[in-house]
């Protein structure tokens, strides 16, 4: 883990080995430069609130998130906490904390969220296809149904004139339920 401390202006002022390692700077090169040369102005303004934050409440903060660059500018996904530092009389001084490169471990949260949204993706569209399964099972039940009912009638029915009304109302049960089908397509 890396250990910083900076200045009320964010310059460092102390910090270990680690912490300079993982920026890829020298000490030397590293001393009394400010933490804002090391992330862009997005992460900068963020870390700047955060330093604000703290020093307003009093409060650390724990597992800050963000994004920093080594000197070489590679991109580093970054965690680190914030918390006041005084003197000897009480007076805030500055800000220390511990910094960790979390990259690798920001990489295979992000590769988790694309297979989580991937399978959520497979998932609806199962999900979509059984239902349609569901919907054509159902209208082919009713379909067969009515066309049971049309050779019940047929065979059981004295007369025409009875015959005909229940196949017109077989059939357009029939009719009804494909337009329920293409009701349901539709939406």
């Amino acid at each position: 883990d890396g250990y910083y401390e900076v200045d009320l202006e964010g310059n460092l002022s102390f910090f270990n080995e680690t912490f300079s390692s993982i920026f890829g700077y020298s000490k030397s090169e590293f001393d009394m430069m400010n933490y804002s040369q090391f992330m862009d102005k997005k992460t900068s303004k963020s870390f700047l609130q955060a330093f604000n934050k703290v020093y307003e409440t009093k409060q650390p903060i724990a597992d800050f998130g963000y994004e920093m660059f080594t000197k070489d500018g590679k991109k580093l996904y970054g965690e680190t906490s914030i918390s006041l530092k005084y003197n000897m009389d009480g007076t805030i001084t500055g800000f220390r904390g511990i910094t960790r490169d979390r990259t690798e471990k920001k990489a295979l949260e992000d590769e988790l969220i694309k297979h989580r949204d991937s399978l959520e993706k497979m998932i609806a569209l199962r999900t979509k296809e059984l239902e349609e399964e569901t919907i054509q099972k159902e209208y082919a039940k009713k379909v067969n149904t009515s066309i049971f009912n049309i050779s019940s009638a047929v065979t059981t029915t004295q007369s025409l004139d009875a015959l005909y009304p229940l196949i017109h109302k077989y059939l357009n049960d029939i009719i009804e339920i494909e337009k329920g089908i293409m009701f349901v397509e539709i939406a």
